[in-house]
């Protein structure tokens, strides 16, 4: 029976103190703050599919934009067959189009990933490549054709009658280094979304830190120059 009070006791010391735990909880929350906010990611397959569709969806815009553009033209093309060599306004049109479709697919992903950027970037043009060979694949083994406008292959814009034309590989190679540097773009760029957003909360923390420290420096100060005041003088 000696030793029940002694176990009670101890427990008792050890609720005496009840700040304990909420000083640990408080000191978790805010070391927590910043390791959260600076947290980066690594590749994401999410946003790079993400990417993928949003580059498919930007280029029909762009290339339906670039069409209207050539129909205004004098030249039909029309009336020289279904299949031709593409002049160098197209070629340049499809050339800035990719580059702005991939750029807009891998702003998606490197913000998405929230880190690693440049990787999500360039790998949404790569993916980009994957993906249209096997959809083109599977329509000619349905007996069907489909045109997604992929480097070296003949490109169509989506315009009425529109016909098909022969890319030579200059543009084709212009193209693929337009996607590249597209997506890396992009991606840097989305990625650097976060990291601003990240140094101006930090900023406002600290910002708020320093204030609540300055408030607090400055209301012992008052109260010391109460104390002395109130003291006492010796007559």
């Amino acid at each position: 029976m000696k030793g029940v009070p002694k176990m009670l006791g101890k427990k008792s010391e050890r609720n005496d103190d009840p700040s304990a735990e909420t000083r640990t909880e408080s000191s978790r929350q805010v070391g927590g703050r910043r390791p959260v906010a600076t947290a980066r990611g690594g590749i994401s397959l999410g946003g790079i599919l993400t990417g993928v569709v949003v580059t498919f969806g930007a280029l029909l815009l762009l290339t339906a934009l670039v069409g209207g553009i050539f129909t205004t033209s004098d030249f039909n093309p029309t009336e020289l067959g279904s299949t031709q060599e593409v002049g160098v306004g197209i070629g340049v049109g499809l050339v800035a189009a990719w580059f702005l479709s991939s750029m807009w697919g891998g702003y998606t992903a490197g913000r998405m990933g929230r880190g690693a950027g440049i990787v999500n970037g360039i790998l949404v043009p790569l993916v980009v490549l994957i993906i249209g060979a096997i959809v083109a694949a599977i329509v000619g083994a349905l007996g069907s054709s489909a045109n997604l406008n992929l480097p070296f292959t003949p490109a169509q814009l989506p315009t009425q009658d529109s016909a098909l034309y022969d890319l030579s590989a200059g543009f084709g190679i212009a193209i693929l280094a337009a996607m590249a540097v597209g997506g890396a773009v992009g991606g840097g760029l989305g990625s650097r979304w976060h990291t601003k957003l990240e140094r101006r909360v930090i900023a406002e923390e600290e910002g708020r830190i320093a204030e609540t420290s300055a408030g607090g420096d400055g209301r012992n100060e008052t109260l010391e120059m109460r104390g002395r005041e109130d003291t006492p003088r010796p007559a």
